[in-house]
C-alpha cells in the first residue's frame, strides 16, 4: 500500500491518495503553489504510520516517534506543529488500510508492545525485592536468567514476524485468482 512516495527530501501523495479524503482535503487546504505545508503533513503521517524498512522511525515507541518525527520535519518549529483533525483522520485511515492489508500486522504489533513491556521490566525490576510474607527473594536468579535467554528468542520471533508483515503489506495485493486489486476494492 503506497499512499505516499518520497521524492528527494519531500513526501508527496500518490494519485490514489489525492482522491481520498482526508488526504485530498489536506492537499486542497494548502493554497501555496508548492504545497510545502501539505507535503510536511504527509511526511508526518507517512513517518508515523509506515512500517517500510526505509522509515527510520518505525522502531520507535509511539510517544517517542511523534516527538522525533516533529524534530526531523519541523526542526526548530516542532513545538508549533499541531496535529489537527484532518491529520488525525489521515493517520487513522492509513492505519486501517495497513492493518487490513496484513492479517499478521495486528499480532505483530501486539507482540511488539509485549516485548517493549518486557524490556521495561528487565530495566527496572529490583532483584532485592522480597516477598512480604516469607521474606524470601521475589525473583529467583533462575527466573531472571531464563527471561534473559528467552529474550533472544522473542527478538528472533519479532524479526521473523516483521519480515512476514513486510511481505504481506508491500507486495502487490492480490486476489485468489492472482488478479491485482486496488485499495478501494479491499
Amino acid at each position: 500500500m503506497d499512499l505516499f512516495k518520497v521524492e528527494g527530501n519531500l513526501v508527496v501523495p500518490t494519485e490514489h491518495a489525492l482522491i481520498i479524503p482526508p488526504y485530498s482535503d489536506i492537499w486542497n487546504r494548502d493554497k501555496d503553489a508548492e504545497k510545502l505545508t501539505a507535503k510536511r503533513e504527509f511526511a508526518y503521517i507517512e513517518l508515523m504510520c509506515s512500517y517500510k524498512k526505509s522509515n527510520v522511525f518505525r522502531g520507535y515507541s509511539e510517544d517517542k516517534r511523534h516527538t522525533e518525527i516533529l524534530k526531523a520535519i519541523y526542526k526548530e518549529d516542532a513545538e508549533s506543529f499541531i496535529v489537527d483533525e484532518l491529520i488525525k483522520e489521515g493517520i487513522k485511515l492509513y492505519e486501517k488500510l495497513r492493518v487490513e492489508a496484513s492479517p499478521t500486522l495486528q499480532y505483530y504489533l501486539s507482540a511488539k508492545i509485549g516485548a517493549e513491556k518486557m524490556v521495561e521490566w528487565l530495566s527496572t525490576f529490583d532483584m532485592e525485592t522480597t516477598n512480604e510474607r516469607t521474606g524470601l527473594p521475589l525473583y529467583k536468579p533462575r527466573e531472571i536468567t531464563s527471561a534473559l535467554k528467552d529474550s533472544y528468542d522473542v527478538m528472533k520471533t519479532l524479526n521473523a514476524m516483521e519480515e512476514k508483515v513486510n511481505e504481506q503489506i508491500f507486495e502487490s495485493v492480490k486476489t485468489i485468482a492472482n488478479k491485482e486489486i486496488n485499495h478501494f476494492e479491499m
